[in-house]
């Protein structure tokens, strides 16, 4: 095949790979982990389903979810949808990983059941890699599907690259998958960073159009959170950070209310980042008392 022009970083990592060269129209495979997701795992596959690229196969797989998610994705196996259902919830890694197994594209895409992607959203990300630009895409920037909602607003618009590249991917060749492979379960909530934490690569930033659904309550902020803080490989650095959480709190509220001046938001946000930054705390020290319970 012919030389990627790609970052130097990531030849250096696909260098001894076998890369095959790949069809005109190579199958994608969407693999989406979906764990109590029955408001919006729907949305997620209608939108695949308007794709302007095919062919592309649609694989869900739910994580042990105990709403009416199963009984959502079953409305369509006709249309081609797979469901592959976990008997516990093996997170968002562990989740790809089953679905990777049966996935027979040329071409993998991971992501959330709570997204809803624009119609050219995966010929927007497929082009960079036929054109040998690099073997992953992600998209730029994610915009907030639930704006109307406070929390959710409050959460923010996601920006997923930095000067055009990220440390996570959407789609990615699934040659390089295959011998990089697969997600690590045990980084939690850094789990999707699994190829950059341990080889380095980053992916190839595009514009197109997609929404996620944010964290649209106090309890799924607080769950969020704790999450995030129990997955931090540094919890002390958290713990230590206790003195000085008003200030965080302060900056974090001032740079929020420059990208986004609303009004409302000048009462929610101290509110906003205090509960964020205790959730993060409170999930630290659940790390913290697990790994001495496993020293023990």
């Amino acid at each position: 095949m012919k030389d990627l022009q790609i970052t130097q970083e990531n030849k250096k990592i696909i260098a001894n790979l076998k890369l095959k060269n790949l069809p005109k129209n190579p199958l994608v495979s969407v693999i989406i982990p979906a764990h109590n997701e029955e408001k919006f795992v729907w949305k997620a596959i209608e939108s695949l389903l308007k794709q302007t690229y095919k062919p592309i196969e649609i694989i869900v797989v739910d994580n042990a979810s105990d709403d009416s998610t199963v009984e959502v994705i079953k409305r369509y196996g006709k249309k081609g949808v797979t469901l592959i259902k976990n008997v516990k919830n093996e997170g968002f890694g562990g989740g790809c990983n089953v679905g990777w197994k049966i996935a027979k594209g040329q071409l993998l895409m991971f992501f959330d059941a709570d997204e809803v992607y624009g119609e050219d959203y995966i010929k927007d990300l497929v082009k960079p890699i036929l054109e040998e630009k690099d073997v992953c895409t992600l998209h730029n920037m994610e915009r907030i599907a639930n704006f109307d909602n406070l929390w959710a607003r409050g959460f923010g618009f996601r920006y997923t690259t930095q000067n055009g590249r990220g440390k996570i991917f959407t789609i990615i060749r699934r040659d390089v998958f295959d011998e990089l492979g697969p997600f690590d379960s045990s980084l939690g909530y850094a789990d999707d960073k699994t190829l950059n934490i341990k080889y380095g690569l980053t992916s190839y930033g595009v514009d197109t159009q997609i929404a996620h659904h944010n964290p649209d309550s106090l309890a799924i902020h607080w769950k969020h959170g704790k999450w995030v803080g129990k997955s931090n490989p540094h919890p002390y650095r958290i713990i230590l950070a206790l003195p000085i959480f008003p200030l965080y709190v302060l900056y974090k509220t001032i740079k929020h209310l420059t990208k986004d001046s609303y009004w409302k938001f000048i009462y929610f946000l101290p509110f906003y980042y205090t509960i964020k930054y205790f959730s993060y705390l409170i999930g630290a020290i659940e790390r913290i008392k697990g790994e001495k319970r496993v020293q023990d």
